[in-house]
């Protein structure tokens, strides 16, 4: 009997060391509250010279238990800028596009119905209201604004200017040619490929509503504003509920509704919340009842009463 005891322990702090290593395990991939930041070039707006009004410096996400939070760093301020050569007189953010299939090109990821849209900027020219929307076809108001409505453009005159002398990394997470081949759309059935999306084309799917947020909310919310390269005057916090949003990692990308500049980020999910498993008083306690039963089984086997 002793040495079927002696077993079972053996066998009980196998299981316990198994599942603190598993749940060791799960709380490594747990990044609710984590901030993720990407600097972007400090000095490739096209709005006449760098540093300017419309240069973004950064984007930083993250989540909770209950929502998704995107941060811009910019110049930029949420409500727009005026500008006459804008059809309606304002330039401001285009839309955030979130492409869940961070493997592919915004086309071909638009094409699996992986990519959702968030309208959060007043009058920016989208083709739908403030949320976030699913099954979205993408669409251009650069010209409308006065802006770059292919994305060559952009580079070209940036590498004209001599400002590509940031490491190549003028969309944040992505280079510039990085993102010139991302971007690039060709919808369905048109078979052409169109000027450098910027807005929500068209969808009649809404998942969720949005909030904005200024520095001081975000700010509680644990951001950290050291972790930028350049600070900009303008902080834009959006949040949203992911309930109905897919749980894999996703590529956040943003351009400004004239193209004069923008930015990527990369999201690392948390896959599922901590596990939760007993702690190891608790697996001792388990132990320790099990030896005392098997104990007590044995000397009534002898014929004895435990006492």
């Amino acid at each position: 009997m002793k040495k079927i005891i002696t077993q079972i322990i053996s066998i009980i702090l196998m299981i316990s060391g198994s599942l603190i290593a598993s749940n060791q395990s799960a709380r490594a991939i747990n990044l609710y509250g984590t901030w993720q930041y990407f600097d972007d070039s400090p000095n490739d707006s096209l709005d006449g010279h760098g540093g300017s009004t419309n240069e973004l410096y950064g984007i930083t996400s993250m989540e909770d238990a209950n929502f998704i939070y995107i941060v811009f760093n910019s110049q930029f301020p949420l409500n727009g800028l005026p500008s006459n050569g804008a059809n309606d007189g304002n330039i401001n953010y285009g839309d955030i596009f979130l492409n869940f299939s961070p493997g592919l090109s915004l086309n071909a990821a638009i094409n699996q119905g992986s990519v959702y849209g968030v309208q959060f900027a007043p009058g920016n020219n989208s083709g739908v209201f403030s949320g976030v929307w699913g099954d979205i076809t993408l669409a251009s108001v650069a010209a409308q604004n006065n802006g770059y409505y292919l994305q060559g453009y952009y580079n070209t005159l940036n590498n004209t200017l001599g400002r590509d002398k940031d490491g190549g990394q003028m969309f944040g997470y992505m280079s510039k040619d990085e993102f010139s081949s991302y971007m690039s759309y060709q919808p369905k059935p048109a078979g052409q490929y169109q000027p450098t999306p910027n807005v929500i084309g068209a969808s009649n799917k809404k998942i969720a509503e949005i909030t904005t947020l200024n520095k001081q909310e975000l700010l509680k919310l644990g951001l950290d504003l050291s972790k930028f390269s350049v600070v900009g005057s303008d902080l834009v916090g959006v949040k949203f509920d992911k309930t109905g949003l897919p749980v894999s990692d996703l590529i956040i990308s943003l351009l400004l509704n004239c193209n004069n500049d923008g930015l990527t980020g990369y999201h690392q999910r948390s896959q599922k919340p901590p596990i939760e498993v007993p702690e190891p008083g608790t697996i001792l306690g388990f132990m320790v009842l099990i030896g005392v039963l098997l104990s007590n089984k044995r000397v009534e086997k002898s014929g004895l009463k435990a006492e």
